[in-house]
């Protein structure tokens, strides 16, 4: 869904502006989000746009991984709902079954 956002950003000066954002909020040092944000400033056109590329790709990997990650718990507890299901049966098939002893 993020990725998508960014593929539709056209205007150069509001990609600058998503990545200072993105920058600002990294938990990095200062000094280090300054530099970052002045090498912004030094990026022609074309090297920025591959930059922002370079973005949207690892996005869409970090989303692929999420996206993942929500399949597998769901059906991890799909499956440890059918595991309680099969225990509560077999719990309820041999109560019956003491019963008739």
């Amino acid at each position: 869904m993020i990725k998508k956002y960014l593929s539709k950003q056209k205007n150069l000066d509001k990609k600058i502006k998503i990545l200072s954002g993105i920058i600002k909020s990294l938990k990095i040092s200062n000094t280090d989000k300054e530099l970052y944000l002045k090498s912004l400033d030094v990026l022609d056109e074309d090297s920025f746009n591959t930059l922002y590329n370079s973005f949207m790709n690892f996005i869409e990997e970090l989303e692929n991984e999420d996206s993942k990650k929500i399949v597998d718990s769901n059906f991890s507890e799909f499956n440890l709902q059918n595991i309680k299901a099969e225990k509560k049966q077999n719990s309820n098939s041999f109560s019956l079954l003491l019963k008739n002893i």
